[in-house]
């Protein structure tokens, strides 16, 4: 929504507010056990040996963020829209792919994630157009 606004500022206040989410929210009191499978897969991922393959992997994560607001500064909904599902569907592939059966806990929130994220941004755009 910043970047079809095109505010830097907005921009950077939601990549705050990614990196900061975490701290967010309180620590569930009880975690399914596939979901702490995949949890822990990531967490050993990140604090495991970093080889090129997983740092070229690992910078689709920034590339795909700026395409997304690059696709929205141009004022293009459906390429954002195509980057927001890309990115979905590389967030799921990539659970499924390296965490296997677990991974497939992230299916639901992400495609939930999806939707409410394209319902939230097409809203935000047909509002501020039509001012």
């Amino acid at each position: 929504f910043f970047a079809f606004k095109r505010s830097l500022a907005g921009i950077s206040f939601t990549l705050f507010c990614i990196f900061t989410s975490m701290f967010w929210f309180p620590e569930p009191t009880t975690v399914d056990t596939i979901v702490q499978e995949s949890l822990q897969y990531e967490v050993d991922y990140l604090t495991g040996d970093w080889e090129l393959g997983k740092i070229l992997l690992t910078l689709m994560v920034p590339l795909s963020l700026t395409l997304l607001a690059l696709a929205f500064w141009q004022r293009n909904i459906w390429f954002g829209f195509s980057i927001m599902a890309f990115i979905a569907i590389g967030k799921v592939g990539w659970s499924i792919l390296f965490v296997g059966n677990s991974g497939k806990s992230i299916i639901i929130p992400a495609t939930f994630g999806l939707i409410v994220c394209m319902v939230f941004v097409y809203l935000g755009i047909t509002r501020s157009k039509r001012r």
